[in-house]
């Protein structure tokens, strides 16, 4: 049975992250799993979906370019993202450095 940290007293040390850069994977990536899908081959209701992208960045985000091929999933992971990166209290430019600094965290490309 696990024991419980008491509510006082010294916190335990944290681990210490790798530096930035790193690669943390056993085994290094080899790519994606699935191809990102050109707009114009994507089906009609993720086409509608991309297009709202190109129109508030000016580009097809590629998670969402591989997301196409299956639209229901595509909207809703979408809509996720907005609601944790359009809304709420903590700043937008504090959410994006939140988002590059996981990506460099995790040796992603972009």
């Amino acid at each position: 049975m696990a024991r419980a940290r008491p509510a006082f007293g010294p916190r335990p040390r944290r681990r210490a992250l790798p530096p930035l850069g790193a690669n943390r994977i056993a085994e290094p990536s080899k790519g994606p799993r699935l191809p990102a899908i050109e707009p114009q081959s994507a089906p009609r209701e993720a086409r509608a979906v991309l297009e709202q992208f190109f129109e508030r960045r000016g580009n097809y985000p590629n998670m969402f370019r591989t997301l196409a091929v299956r639209p229901e999933i595509m909207r809703t992971a979408a809509e996720h993202m907005a609601a944790v990166t359009e809304r709420g209290t903590v700043p937008q430019r504090l959410k994006e450095l939140c988002v590059v600094m996981v990506s460099a965290l995790n040796d992603c490309d972009y």
